[in-house]
């Protein structure tokens, strides 16, 4: 018997050690928050991986062929790079806040040329950040139309 409290004494302080790395491991990185707008850099290199739209009824996602790879670089001086042919005159891009939802907004611009008022963009997207993904809503699509990305490197 005395053996088998030892062993339990011993494994719960193992647990206890363990629980405490963890906690203060998170507490000292961000590492434990997910993706969301305020803590999420565009900076970096996007894949597609799905799209998603209603055709009226529903909503249907279609999962992106892995080949050709169809790719979204975001630069910190506020250019981007793409292989994206819905996106072939564009190069520059701006975040805004919309201030009647309060989402944040991707705006597309082929000169750097940006405007902060969002009833005036020609090409925007509503950014949301959900499951280690990035998703831009088509803001002109009133059922919801949207492309997934996933991150593939940081800048």
């Amino acid at each position: 018997m005395r053996e088998h409290e030892i062993m339990k004494n011993i494994i719960s302080k193992i647990i206890l050690v363990a629980a405490t790395v963890l906690a203060y491991g998170c507490e000292q990185k961000d590492c434990c928050q997910p993706l969301n707008e305020e803590n999420v850099s565009m900076a970096g290199e996007w894949l597609l991986y799905e799209r998603g739209y209603s055709p009226g009824q529903g909503y249907v996602i279609d999962e992106v062929p892995a080949e050709p790879e169809q790719k979204i670089e975001f630069y910190e001086d506020r250019r981007f790079i793409h292989s994206l042919d819905s996106l072939e005159a564009y190069k520059y891009y701006l975040i805004l806040d919309d201030p009647d939802s309060g989402q944040k907004i991707l705006s597309l611009y082929t000169q750097f040329t940006p405007t902060d008022d969002v009833y005036s963009l020609k090409h925007s997207y509503n950014i949301v950040f959900e499951e280690g993904s990035m998703k831009l809503y088509y803001r002109s699509c009133i059922e919801g139309c949207h492309m997934g990305f996933r991150r593939i490197t940081t800048k």
